[in-house]
């Protein structure tokens, strides 16, 4: 027989989808994949006045599962995580990189 404790801790249980890397991105990197060709279907749009090299993201400028792959968390961290969106098991690039990446998004 199962019994709840006497301070129950709510959790988020999904498919797997919800941890943020829903591409597989990770697994291609880990089996060492040379080229990888990602395409994002983002609900965020770019915002094409943004220049990533002045400031970080923020939930208005890149959609948090691109940003999320270089270490950026954007919107409410703490409801990201409520909600199951675990980010942070996303970063697989150096911060470092994403301003470059991004630019090259916006000026194309």
């Amino acid at each position: 027989e199962l019994r709840a404790g006497p301070d129950p801790t709510p959790f988020h249980a999904g498919d797997g989808g919800n941890n943020g890397d829903n591409a597989g991105f990770g697994a291609l990197l880990q089996r060492g994949v040379d080229k990888i060709l990602l395409v994002l279907p983002t609900m965020q749009p770019l915002n094409l006045t943004w220049v990533p090299a002045r400031r970080p993201p923020t939930e208005t400028d890149i959609d948090q599962y691109l940003s999320a792959y270089f270490g950026y968390t954007v919107g409410d961290e703490t409801s990201n995580v409520e909600n199951g969106y675990l980010w942070s098991q996303c970063h697989f690039f150096e911060k470092r990189g994403f301003a470059g990446m991004a630019e090259q998004l916006v000026d194309t």
